[in-house]
């Protein structure tokens, strides 16, 4: 019984991680605190604090053209132009 539990627990955390990571996204614009992001072929306006479909733009840095953006828990500094 218990290994079919872990078995049921690792195939959903398996789903959901392989979910996350097929966000297909581009930062195509920054601003101070806002980024215009691309995400699955729609653009969003999105300020610091705002989530959209599992993204959250958590920070940007006009200066070195990067965004910081939460995907599921996880930060990650992502470039302009670039996923």
């Amino acid at each position: 019984m218990a290994k079919t539990i872990q078995l049921v627990l690792s195939i959903v955390f398996l789903v959901f991680s392989w979910n996350a990571s097929a966000l297909d996204f581009t930062v195509e614009a920054l601003f101070k605190d806002k980024a215009m992001i691309k995400i699955d072929g729609k653009r969003i306006l999105l300020k610091a604090g705002q989530e959209k479909n599992g993204l959250t733009l958590v920070s940007t840095d006009t200066y070195q053209q990067v965004a910081i953006i939460d995907i599921d828990g996880k930060s990650d500094t992502y470039d302009l132009g670039r996923h």
